[in-house]
């Protein structure tokens, strides 16, 4: 009885491992590479709030041109973004400012026929104001598609020196 009972867990110990990996990608799944440049056309301080501390909080409202690039196309799908952006200033060096971001964004590609809407959380570290200015940024973004890219999810990046306004990641589709 014990040899039955051993050989039917080992079986099933080895059903399981042959189905996780099935289990783990849903069939059609497709990571897409994207990467997603923007200028700032407009900001606008909704309210400032100063502390003691160094410490001070920023609610701004922003309109982005953006240009998305999606499987390294040669040709960009460009649209605007509305940004409510939530930041916390540190003030930790003369002339020198760390900021914790929180964005909340709704993009727009009239052409494609949608947009995203979602929210990504920023650091800045190390910033000086120059010239030059410098920075370290750490960006993630997670976004859910509207319109044409119901159903798909943007996830993009940004780490190191805060020089171009360059999120890379992926488009991941159903």
């Amino acid at each position: 009885m014990k040899k039955i009972a051993v050989v039917v867990l080992a079986m099933a110990l080895l059903m399981m491992l042959a189905v996780v990996p099935v289990m783990a990608k849903p069939p059609g799944e497709q990571k897409v590479p994207v990467k997603v440049t923007f200028t700032i056309t407009s900001s606008t301080t909704v309210d400032r709030w100063l502390t003691g501390g160094n410490i001070s909080h920023r609610v701004q409202s922003q309109v982005w041109s953006v240009d998305l690039i999606i499987d390294d196309s040669s040709t960009p799908i460009k649209g605007t973004a509305e940004v409510t952006r939530n930041t916390d200033y540190r003030y930790t060096k003369p002339g020198g400012v760390d900021q914790i971001i929180n964005d909340d964004y709704v993009f727009s590609f009239p052409t494609a026929g949608g947009g995203f809407e979602g929210h990504s959380h920023s650091m800045i570290t190390d910033w000086s104001a120059g010239p030059p200015s410098a920075y370290i940024i750490d960006v993630h973004v997670l976004l859910h598609g509207t319109g044409e890219f119901e159903g798909q999810t943007l996830n993009a990046w940004q780490d190191g020196p805060g020089t171009t306004p360059l999120w890379e990641g992926y488009l991941l589709k159903p």
